[in-house]
């Protein structure tokens, strides 16, 4: 039964006199729309229309679905409804009539919309799900979520069940991010709920009930347990979007992107539609006219599913099309069908009344100059030649190649490459735009200032040079990070320039080898399968011509079916007895083979070669001096790089020092790495089934069971590998099998070192072990030194409070004299919270404050903080604790970000511009840093104590922060120096992420006392630390002191008596 609010009649100069009822009028409260419904007569030849204020509004007819049309019977009846958001509630909604050859309309209904009454409010409460958050500490799992109801009404209680069975529920947990949003609402301060799943149930109907006041318990959820997301924090409650239309429980946007193809306006749609916790849309088409346009549908939208977390349907809700030619500018007509469903509209609009907008988080320009373009970034670029290089891709639609580039700003012009290889951009447009490959662009810049207008302009064969894009200087992100065709040319360059300390003469040589007082013989491991005839000749050459003489080259052929590749085996082992070889009778991959070739081996020592990579001349000597020098040493590892098919270098891998967390993400150590042939066979060898990661499993086995000092880095390229097609050293993921041997690797590294550990692959067919927290969980204290700025503190503390997820902790507040009577009173606030407030009544001094603090406190963990940094993932804390704790550890540090999306902190490098820098400051976010550095794991010199993390035991033994001489800058370089001088390391973890806004409440150090304290802490530093601010472990000497982006040293700093 409908609700009748209204019947309203009115008599007409005709008959039948029409009737006009507003069969509901109700309100969605999340987004402020209205929703209105009439029930009307309309006679033959009459046509309606409904105005809101002056503004028209579509309807449509609810049981036809469609707009609604003028009647051809002589009395036809209407359910027509419309959403809209006013702009405010003393706006008329009027209904009008209007006869078929009449030239004025007639008012049947006119009222403001603050004087309709309600039928109903759509949700009497607000809620949202959050996730599953899985409580690793105490290996349970909750759904978490908020709900309250809308003031004056009030929910008593909340229950859950799972299937039939019932779940522990908690309510009215604080939500202060709720809050923030709902400031109006005082029940959406205690509005969050907690319900434990059942251990193992990973399926079933999950439903969620409110009480309200005493009433019946209402369904507010059901969904399956499946589709609900796992989260690893709690998210910030978000209101829903704006510019979200609601259509009859369903959601949906439409947004455009106009292009010009061949000098002919077509118009790409693009959109999202879901029902709200309905069932799937199948399909999406567009209908103009007498044609019908079908749209792709299903495209994933992260965007629109972090609008509506709970709303599963919202991830893949995502349409596009390519619209007809439609002459005119008709209406389109949206539709959907849901399974077993018919066509609905759910949208009606004329082109020019679309949004232009792009994706939701893609920033790409299409002007219609018919060129399809994006400017990515500006790269500092100064010891290029230029101060920076702009970095971006265009390509014309209709296929025409863009040869030139430029930038004009001002009266300046600046030329760039173009035409530049890009994957990334192909991958993405190649089904539609065939001439995209080429389409990246280099364009360097001199002597602007940050605020000039940048012009970009392209040409095609020298042809009128045409605009394609207009920014602001100053919206790029800056960063330091060379494009790859740079890094090859500079890379040539450096090799060339340094020749006479990269390597050395064939005279040197021989008297380096008459100087070594032990011989060690090299047994080489070279296991071949098919190995194309050049690169097999090339790579035994590259042993045959080593100025080492004592090796054995071990090849084991895994029963190739080319017939060069035995007969080029068996000439090289005629013409020198040092080549041993066997011939497998069966093939049996590359962990057999290596086996095979591992009988033959006599030496002491063992190393490995593939069938077409190429070891460097001085290769076997340098590991010999090695050797020599460090006597006690079991396993040496070099730098390496790449080689083309025409023996081109590039892309070298400058490695750190023994670094056992970034072994476990990567196979860093690969090549050339020589061991001891014993402990080769005391681990079993290369085991099969594991091929593709059979040189990292035997890695491990063998690191695992060495000394830290047993294991030696030699800072040379001594290994080039072969990049061709199919070669691992190309791609990882030309090669499929290597995922699934190297999760089992891990596994079984896990298992040996028994670890707590969850596996996860990352990009770059890369990997992190998320180590679990300890239980009982240590406590951990949070000390956060401040003085004044409220803001900056409220921001601080409430990102900790609402989204972190390790349960023990407490936060203690170091006042340094804080006079500000707002920050006094927000003091007040949090110490109802159970934040503790430290008086520290003298001048600032960082390192003092935090030792004072240090002293009082009782967390077994102590996180040094910045009060002006904000918390991005809820695990941060977790993540950090769960490495902290390990007893070989000391200071854990956190990747930091400017609010901009560009590293502040990812690491801190010895010796980069006199003491110390941070690694890849200002890479912007997404950028992998050197070999996906800024995404694994790893031992680092030292960490920013803006987020540091360390034993409460670890901080006395070192005697906490130097006051004396480091009242502000390079403390915490020096405590964790000093850390690792007792024997510890210290971590750096991608996985604990936070916003820094750095020196945001102390200011920049740039007034003349300043200059002066810093210059004191400088020369402190040089005179504690000495010659350790150059020699960084986790670093290479190789690479520059210059920048913190791990390009290359002008020149290398390696010893001279290694030339």
């Amino acid at each position: 039964m409908k609700n009748w609010l209204y019947k309203i009649y009115y008599s007409m100069p005709w008959t039948p006199s029409p009737e006009v009822i507003i069969s509901e009028f109700s309100h969605r409260l999340q987004i402020d729309s209205y929703t209105v419904t009439l029930d009307l007569l309309i006679p033959q030849n009459c046509t309606i229309s409904v105005f809101l204020g002056n503004d028209p509004l579509t309807f449509v007819d609810l049981d036809n679905e469609v707009p609604v049309n003028t009647p051809k019977k002589n009395e036809e009846a209407k359910l027509i409804a419309s959403s809209f958001i006013p702009a405010n509630l003393d706006l008329h909604l009027t209904v009008n009539i209007t006869p078929g050859n009449a030239k004025r309309s007639i008012t049947l209904f006119s009222q403001p919309i603050s004087e309709i009454k309600l039928d109903k409010v759509e949700q009497p409460y607000l809620f949202d799900l959050d996730g599953i958050l899985e409580r690793t500490a105490f290996d349970s799992r909750v759904v978490s979520g908020w709900c309250f109801a809308i003031n004056p009404l009030k929910i008593n209680k909340i229950q859950a069940r799972l299937d039939d069975e019932p779940l522990d529920t908690e309510f009215y947990i604080p939500r202060t991010d709720t809050h923030a949003i709902y400031a109006d609402q005082p029940d959406a301060k205690k509005c969050g709920f907690e319900c434990e799943l059942p251990k193992n149930r990973t399926d079933g109907s999950l439903t969620l009930e409110c009480q309200i006041k005493d009433g019946a318990w209402t369904e507010f959820y059901q969904s399956s347990l499946q589709t609900i997301p796992i989260i690893s924090g709690k998210p910030q409650a978000k209101k829903a979007a704006k510019s979200v239309e609601p259509a009859r429980n369903c959601y949906y946007n439409v947004e455009t992107i106009f292009v010009e193809q061949q000098k002919q306006l077509k118009t790409k749609i693009v959109g999202w539609i879901f029902l709200q916790n309905g069932p799937q849309i199948l399909e999406v088409r567009i209908k103009s006219r007498n044609k019908i346009l079908k749209c792709r549908y299903g495209m994933q939208r992260g965007d629109v599913f972090q609008e509506f977390p709970g709303q599963t349907n919202a991830i893949y809700s995502g349409f596009e099309a390519r619209a007809p030619d439609i002459p005119g500018n008709p209406v389109l007509e949206f539709q959907y069908k849901a399974e077993k469903g018919k066509w609905n509209t759910f949208d009606q609009r004329k082109p020019e009344q679309i949004r232009k907008t792009f994706y939701a988080d893609q920033k790409i320009s299409i002007l219609k100059s018919g060129v399809y373009s994006n400017i990515e970034h500006a790269q500092i670029g100064r010891r290029f030649g230029h101060q920076f290089l702009i970095i971006g891709w265009c390509f014309r639609l209709d296929d025409k190649p863009v040869t030139d580039v430029r930038i004009r700003t001002g009266k300046k012009i600046f030329k760039g490459k173009a035409a530049l290889e890009r994957i990334d951009v192909y991958e993405d447009n190649k089904n539609e735009f065939e001439n995209c490959l080429k389409s990246g662009f280099e364009i360097p810049l001199d002597d602007i200032p940050r605020k000039s207008k940048l012009k970009f302009e392209y040409r095609i064969n020298k042809g009128r040079w045409k605009q394609f894009a207009i920014e602001d200087f100053s919206r790029f992100p800056v960063s330091h990070y060379a494009s790859k065709s740079e890094e090859k040319e500079n890379y040539q360059k450096w090799l060339s320039k340094y020749k006479s300390i990269l390597s050395i003469s064939d005279q040197q040589a021989k008297g380096r080898v008459e100087a070594l007082i032990s011989s060690p013989k090299f047994s080489i491991l070279f296991p071949t399968f098919n190995t194309p005839k050049i690169y097999l000749e090339k790579a035994i050459d590259s042993v045959r011509n080593q100025y080492y003489p004592n090796w054995e080259l071990c090849i084991a052929d895994d029963a190739s079916t080319k017939s060069h590749v035995w007969k080029t085996i068996k000439q090289a082992s005629n013409a020198d007895d040092r080549i041993l070889v066997v011939k497998r009778e069966e093939n049996g991959h590359i962990c057999n083979a290596s086996n095979s070739a591992l009988e033959l081996a006599t030496g002491e020592w063992c190393t490995f070669l593939d069938h077409d990579d190429f070891l460097a001349q001085d290769a076997l000597l340098k590991v010999a001096e090695y050797i020599e020098k460090n006597p006690g040493a079991k396993f040496f590892y070099s730098d390496e790089d790449k080689m083309d098919s025409e023996d081109n270098r590039h892309d070298p891998y400058f490695k750190p020092d023994w670094n056992p967390e970034l072994l476990e993400g990567q196979n860093f150590l690969c090549h050339l790495s020589v061991t001891r042939t014993d402990l080769v066979r005391d681990v079993g060898g290369f085991m099969p089934g594991l091929e593709g990661s059979q040189d990292w499993d035997l890695f491990l086995k063998i690191t695992e069971t060495l000394d830290d000092e047993e294991i030696i880095h030699i800072p040379y390229i001594l290994y080039h590998w072969r990049a061709i097609k199919g070669s691992t050293a190309l791609a990882l993921e030309e090669k499929g099998y290597i995922k699934e041997s190297s999760l089992k690797t891990l596994e079984d590294h896990c298992s040996r070192m028994m670890s707590q550990s969850d596996i996860i692959p990352i990009a770059h067919g890369h990997w992190r072990l998320k180590y679990k927290a300890p239980y009982p969980t240590p406590k951990a204290t949070i000390i956060i030194p401040t003085r004044n700025q409220s803001s900056i503190l409220k921001s601080c503390i409430e990102s900790i409070q609402n989204a972190t997820t390790y349960v023990n902790y407490d936060i203690v507040v170091v006042d340094n004299q804080t006079d500000d009577p707002e920050t006094l009173e927000f003091f007040k606030e949090i110490e109802e919270q159970d934040v503790q407030i430290i008086p520290y009544p003298h001048p600032f001094n960082f390192s003092a404050l935090n030792n004072y603090a240090a002293n009082q406190v009782e967390g077994e963990i102590l996180v040094f903080l910045n009060n002006d940094v904000t918390v991005i993932n809820g695990d941060w804390l977790e993540e950090m604790v769960s490495h902290a704790h390990k007893p070989e550890i000391g200071a854990v540090g956190a990747k930091l970000y400017f609010p901009e999306d560009c590293i502040q902190h990812a690491g801190i490098i010895l010796g980069i511009n006199g003491v110390a820098g941070h690694c890849f400051k200002y890479a912007t976010r997404g950028e992998p840093g050197q070999r996906n550095r800024l995404n694994l794991v790893q031992r680092i010199s030292s960490v920013t104590a803006a987020c540091l993390v360390v034993r409460k035991s670890v901080f006395e033994e070192v005697g906490g922060f130097e006051e004396e001489n480091l009242g502000v800058a390079f403390n915490d370089i020096d405590l964790c120096l000093r850390i690792r001088e007792a024997g510890y390391f210290n971590i750096w973890t991608p996985y604990a992420q936070l916003y820094h806004h750095e020196s945001l409440s102390r200011g920049d150090d740039n007034d003349q006392h300043k200059k002066v304290r810093v210059n004191d802490e400088i020369e402190f530093m040089r005179r504690r630390w000495g010659e350790k601010l150059h020699t960084d472990p986790s670093y290479n000497p190789n690479l520059t002191l210059e920048y913190e982006d791990f390009s290359l040293a002008w020149p290398p700093r390696l010893a001279i008596d290694e030339r």
